[in-house]
């Protein structure tokens, strides 16, 4: 069963319990006491007027076990535009359910990117994204992936944070992922040979701080920039085809920690 980690705030919407049973924390065993009940024994209290007066009867109602909790949750996040808002929020911004798409992305600055690599992938990039996973059962639902450390994984779904491991993850993603990312100069379109502009000038810049060597200032796309361009796909493992595409353009942003959310801690 998931647990919920205690070591790091993260502002997520609130989540409000079923009528039934007052909302509790899966982990905890601890009786809850009803509210209306504990309110009548006040009352009742309030109105003695001798001290041989009986003592009021408290009922105690138990907490949702952590079984019926899960559900509970799963059901709240059936979703996909809530996981999507709750991206949107890691990376400051907050906009309604409704527009809490990949068409809205560029609006602020932002890109979509749709992959498929599962953990590996996420800790290159090093960026939180939305899942969708599905329960034994078949019940389907939707997560976003917070935190990727050795041993955990932290997800925000329904409104909880909870940690796991990654082989039950394993077990209900198949690895496809939803990412938000920041192209560099507002612009997600791959970088090619031959092309001019502010934007190859920004890839010489980040190419040689990356590989050590000085950037030729040029603003014209030629064999000295393919040829960094090409060992920095080499070291990182990408595909080697001189493109700097999206994949490549997040690999450079998590290099450099350039500013945004990320799932793993900086000197990790």
């Amino acid at each position: 069963m998931p647990t919920r980690p205690s070591d790091r705030s993260v502002e997520t919407a609130p989540v409000t319990a079923p009528a039934t049973a007052s909302k509790v924390e899966t982990d905890s065993l601890a009786p809850v006491l009803a509210p209306n009940v504990v309110d009548s024994a006040v009352e009742q209290v309030a109105q003695q007027s001798t001290a041989q007066t009986q003592e009021p009867t408290i009922v105690v109602q138990a907490p949702l076990d952590p079984v019926q909790n899960w559900r509970y949750t799963v059901l709240q996040a059936q979703s996909e535009q809530k996981a999507m808002q709750t991206l949107y929020r890691l990376w400051g911004y907050d906009p309604a359910v409704s527009l809490a798409s990949c068409d809205s992305s560029d609006r602020i600055g932002l890109s979509c990117y749709n992959g498929k690599g599962g953990l590996p992938a996420l800790r290159d990039v090093n960026r939180p994204a939305v899942v969708a996973l599905r329960e034994p059962d078949g019940a389907q639902y939707y997560a976003a992936v917070y935190a990727v450390r050795d041993d955990k994984v932290e997800l925000l779904l329904g409104g909880e944070r909870i940690a796991v491991e990654p082989s039950w993850l394993d077990a209900r993603w198949d690895g496809r992922y939803t990412l938000l990312w920041r192209p560099p100069l507002g612009d997600s379109a791959s970088i090619r040979y031959g092309q001019q502009g502010q934007r190859v000038i920004w890839l010489d810049h980040q190419l040689s701080t990356l590989l050590g060597e000085l950037p030729d200032s040029q603003d014209t796309f030629g064999q000295a920039l393919l040829d960094k361009l090409r060992r920095f796909q080499r070291e990182q493992r990408l595909s080697v085809d001189g493109i700097a595409g999206p994949q490549t353009l997040m690999m450079i942003d998590s290099a450099l920690h350039l500013p945004g959310p990320t799932l793993q801690p900086e000197n990790s």
